[in-house]
């Protein structure tokens, strides 16, 4: 018995039908293959598609409440926010 465990105290886990158990290796989400990207900048967004990985698709947005909107909107989660 572990010293938190003793039944005689009470919502002890003993007591209050807690059960510990190992936890599981964390799980990371899969990567999506989409970015959002915030940005103004027309010369950085030409060059964009050369440093993104060629499967990433990418959504441009130029303000943070556009970004919001887009993510609360999206059907499959972006993987990530370029700022």
């Amino acid at each position: 018995m572990k010293p938190d465990d003793d039944p005689d105290v009470p919502d002890s886990p003993s007591t209050s039908g807690v059960h510990r158990a190992q936890p599981d290796a964390p799980r990371l989400p899969a990567p999506s293959p989409r970015v959002l990207v915030l940005e103004r900048d027309v010369g950085l967004l030409e060059t964009l598609p050369r440093y993104l990985p060629g499967p990433y698709r990418h959504r441009v947005v130029s303000s943070i409440s556009e970004a919001f909107s887009a993510m609360a909107q999206a059907s499959a989660p972006y993987g990530g926010l370029i700022t």
